[in-house]
């Protein structure tokens, strides 16, 4: 089984933009819980360049072998999430969040493991980013980089980036599945906020006294979520 990789606790630059040109609107979607969407290609999707063959040749499924490229769409400008959430919200504090997951096979919990997580610093400067890249791969200043234990573990080599094909491959032989072996993967983009206060009484097995402990109950509010498939054939 795969293990969930833990999010690098290390602030790292966002590949961002700022403002969506017109031709953006063919390719951002908003779903029906005000949701933006990603789209993928095996080519770099860069800032203002839609109508490419990068993105003409956008898809949601991709072969051993190949990198992903992202971009991922905001449902609205990143600033306007920042009104969420009456006791925290993670943009009020200054970052937000970018998880690489995998989707199917689930593990047992039914719970994404999380192959690779960002944390990206955010001020207001930023408020009207509207979109954001992703590179996943062994591409220049790739994403999703993992811990430097972790890409020991996984072969990954020095650039810690994640090998979607190796991480596939490995998934199939631990469930002893027949090839092709095919993995759903999802980009999302998210910031954490608090409405209310969760409490947790436990017993002092020792004293027998009762102690209760208070902290905020974080959700994830996503601002944008897409998944791809990736295939691999031994």
């Amino acid at each position: 089984m795969i293990p969930t990789i833990v999010r690098a606790a290390l602030a790292v630059s966002a590949l961002l933009a700022v403002s969506t040109p017109a031709a953006a609107q063919q390719y951002r979607q908003v779903d029906s819980d005000g949701v933006g969407n990603c789209i993928f290609s095996n080519r770099a999707l860069g800032f203002g360049e839609e109508g490419s063959a990068a993105y003409r040749s956008r898809k949601t499924s991709f072969s051993d072998g190949e990198d992903v490229f992202v971009r991922c769409y905001f449902a609205q400008p990143l600033g306007n999430y920042a009104r969420n959430g009456r006791r925290s919200n993670s943009l009020r504090n200054g970052e937000y969040f970018a998880d690489l997951e995998l989707r199917n096979p689930v593990r047992d919990s039914q719970e994404p493991d999380i192959v690779g997580g960002m944390r990206f610093s955010y001020d207001a400067s930023e408020s009207g980013m509207n979109q954001q890249r992703f590179d996943i791969g062994d591409v220049p200043d790739c994403d999703f980089r993992l811990p430097a234990y972790d890409a020991r573990v996984w072969g990954m080599g020095e650039n810690r980036c994640p090998d979607l094909a190796r991480f596939t491959r490995a998934l199939a032989e631990s469930r002893n599945a027949s090839y092709p072996f095919t993995a759903t993967y999802c980009v999302k983009v998210f910031a954490q906020f608090s409405d209310v206060m969760d409490e947790r009484r436990e017993i002092d097995g020792n004293t027998g006294t009762v102690r209760v402990n208070r902290g905020e109950r974080l959700m994830d509010h996503r601002i944008s979520e897409s998944c791809f498939d990736y295939t691999v054939s031994s």
